[in-house]
């Protein structure tokens, strides 16, 4: 028998634990199929989704349950299902079809997938330390492959899934390193992820899973939690018990990470929430086509000029602004209406971290703002350029944020 079986509840144990703190739906959970793949297994009783989560961890020392996999044929545009008997990995999905949440989980990607971290382990202690300044109590867990972390943080009961979302990107580092190249991007999940991914679910969708922990055919120290010990090195253990933060406590924690709790979801809100934001205020005065076309030169002349303050430039925040929030780009205010920011392009500059990138408040009449990089590799670069940077839902929440409704639906490219 496997050493770490001492660091895992037995299954009966962590079927109570997965019920209480892991799973934010019982109607589905999602289900490693036989040919490889996560896919949404919906239990016909809860007997049925005890006995999936007892041979989790059970492994051959259970019996075999049975799992309904269900998933939408492209081909036919109907639902499928198929069911089989056996011993299968189970994930818990979220949001709620509610759009709550029981926990933030940051999953730290290591070798094997395409945006993988140079140090998953280092990125991930960087946020559990975040956490743990804030007061807030989280688990460290090691993935299933054993190349990848998690970071975990239960909640009392369950809080929306845009405030979920936003405290796992505001403790995630923005400066891990990827291996080929660049940094991590929360927000896009690249190198980090954070689940849940989405405040709402999309209309007959079952959110996005994250695998539980303590499966009986990880390998090692895989899939078990792991304590820091005095010297700083980690070492697997079985928690007593998962504590969990209560609503004040993630209110003063949220506060200090300097994210709004009645306001979560700066740059990063779901269209359906943003759009309720929006229809408050006024829509853009300047078309879309404008927005593409419009020449940054003059910007960076008047920037280096030193003539770029209050010409009929507000210092209100526009698009852009909320764009770069949402990537954690802003680096400081200079004065109301400029701010230094993180150049997108920093990795092609002779200097990567020499600050030369500046980023304006919208002209009057304006929505967007203006953004002007100093250096020579950034010269030939306009908003067109800027935009792709971003996603369509990065920039769908920057635009509510900053009160601008396209007439046509779209999204600012």
């Amino acid at each position: 028998m496997p050493a770490t079986v001492a660091y895992r509840p037995d299954p009966a144990s962590a079927v109570a634990i997965f019920r209480e703190r892991f799973l934010v739906r019982t109607d589905f959970v999602c289900g490693r199929a036989p040919w490889g793949k996560p896919c949404p297994v919906s239990p016909a009783s809860a007997e049925e989704l005890d006995a999936l989560l007892f041979v989790h961890v059970g492994g051959r020392r259970s019996p075999k349950a049975t799992a309904r996999f269900t998933w939408h044929d492209s081909t036919t545009h109907q639902k499928k299902l198929k069911i089989f008997v056996g011993r299968h990995r189970i994930g818990s999905y979220c949001p709620s079809p509610s759009g709550l949440a029981g926990w933030t989980c940051l999953d730290f990607d290591g070798a094997g997938h395409a945006k993988a971290l140079v140090d998953p382990l280092a990125a991930a202690l960087a946020a559990y330390k975040a956490a743990v300044r804030r007061g807030l109590p989280c688990y460290l867990e090691q993935s299933g492959s054993g190349k990848g972390w998690h970071v975990w943080i239960f909640f009392d009961s369950q809080v929306p899934a845009a405030t979920a979302r936003a405290l796992g990107l505001a403790i995630a580092p923005h400066d891990a390193p990827l291996v080929g190249g660049g940094v991590a991007e929360p927000v896009q999940g690249h190198g980090i992820e954070a689940f849940p991914k989405s405040s709402q679910l999309k209309q007959g969708g079952v959110g996005h899973p994250v695998w539980l922990p303590w499966h009986h055919g990880a390998h090692g120290a895989a899939n078990l939690f792991h304590r820091i010990t005095k010297r700083g090195r980690v070492t697997p253990y079985l928690p007593d018990d998962f504590t969990t933060v209560g609503p004040d406590q993630l209110d003063m924690a949220l506060s200090a990470l300097g994210v709004d709790p009645a306001d979560p979801m700066p740059g990063r809100r779901a269209p359906s929430h943003a759009q309720n934001h929006a229809s408050r205020v006024a829509p853009a005065a300047m078309s879309l086509e404008a927005h593409r076309t419009e020449d940054l030169r003059e910007v960076r002349r008047r920037s280096r000029s030193g003539t770029t303050r209050n010409d009929g430039r507000s210092s209100r925040r526009g698009v852009l602004y909320y764009a770069f929030d949402g990537r954690g780009w802003i680096v400081r205010e200079v004065h109301p209406g400029k701010w230094a920011v993180r150049c997108p392009w920093a990795a092609s500059h002779t200097s990567p971290r020499a600050q030369s990138a500046v980023l304006f408040g919208p002209d009057t009449g304006q929505e967007m703002g203006h953004f002007a990089c100093a250096h020579a590799h950034c010269a030939d670069r306009g908003l067109h350029e800027l935009l792709a940077v971003f996603g369509d839902e990065e920039l769908e929440c920057a635009r509510a944020l900053a009160g601008v409704v396209p007439s046509n639906g779209a999204c600012f490219r």
